[in-house]
């Protein structure tokens, strides 16, 4: 009887300690990379004024800066 009830005891602890380690935290899982991420969104430009904003090339306005180049840090 013991040695039914040890066998029992330690096919039960041994199922039960290797469920939690076989489920992959979300943080852990590569595929999952959208968790609690905004929605993408369209970019905008901003005109002087109305006539300005039917523009074909908006980055010609006097207000808009380019960031490409070199940066000091």
């Amino acid at each position: 009887m013991k040695t039914c009830l040890t066998i029992w005891l330690a096919f039960t602890t041994g199922i039960f300690s290797i469920a939690p380690a076989a489920q992959a935290l979300d943080w852990q899982d590569p595929e999952v990379f959208r968790i609690n991420k905004e929605p993408a969104r369209s970019f905008f430009y901003s005109y002087d004024n109305a006539d300005a904003a039917f523009s074909k090339t908006p980055w010609d306005q006097a207000n808009h800066i380019l960031l490409n180049g070199q940066w000091k840090f």
